[in-house]
């Protein structure tokens, strides 16, 4: 919202339509002239501008874990509730990395979710573990809500980019909204990047 902010100011004239979801979505068919997606972009015709990185979480809440001991490693994850995002492959498996080398954890849980706002919820509500990205994650461990277990393993960041379809024309409007991302990137890496969205014509 601040890079949306900054920009409505800047262009007031200039309408903006900002649709936010973690479904795969298909800009040409759907007439969206730039994007934002996080993770491992696949081979297409898009052209694909790295913004930055977004670090992810592992958390709990202070109650759930009054009910079972805090994980100590990985492995030890296999004896918790773990709440699973299902747009991640595969599913039933975390990876850390750490000074001993890679640990891919088997997990399950009550939850299988698509959505990482609806995870926070969940987490929230003591329902078990889960990996969040920072802007879901960074708010409840600084205020104490939550806490950030197995802080020695890390959990690779994702890349973020702003992606848009191959073309000889891109409209003033994509063209300085892109422009502005590039200006922002900076912040992309830190604790305070932003969820992604797309920005469709009129």
């Amino acid at each position: 919202m601040p890079v949306l902010a900054e920009y409505v100011r800047s262009y007031p004239e200039v309408c903006l339509d900002v649709r936010f979801s973690e479904r795969f979505v298909n800009l040409v068919e759907e007439g969206i002239e730039l994007a934002l997606r996080i993770g491992k972009l696949e081979a297409s015709t898009l052209v694909a501008r790295r913004l930055g990185t977004v670090r992810r979480y592992l958390v709990a809440t202070p109650t759930y874990l009054r009910e079972r001991p805090a994980p100590t490693t990985p492995e030890d994850l296999n004896t918790h509730q773990c709440i699973v995002y299902s747009r991640l492959s595969p599913a039933n498996e975390w990876t850390f990395e750490s000074e001993h080398g890679r640990h891919v954890a088997s997990i399950s849980g009550p939850l299988l979710v698509d959505d990482a706002d609806a995870m926070e919820e969940a987490v929230m509500h003591h329902l078990g573990i889960a990996i969040l990205p920072e802007w879901n994650a960074l708010a409840g461990i600084r205020r104490g809500q939550l806490e950030n277990l197995l802080p020695d393993f890390s959990i690779s960041a994702l890349p973020l980019h702003a992606v848009y379809p191959e073309t000889h024309w891109m409209s003033l409007r994509a063209r300085t909204f892109l422009d502005l991302l590039i200006k922002r990137s900076g912040q992309f890496s830190t604790p305070l990047a932003h969820p992604p969205f797309s920005a469709p014509g009129r």
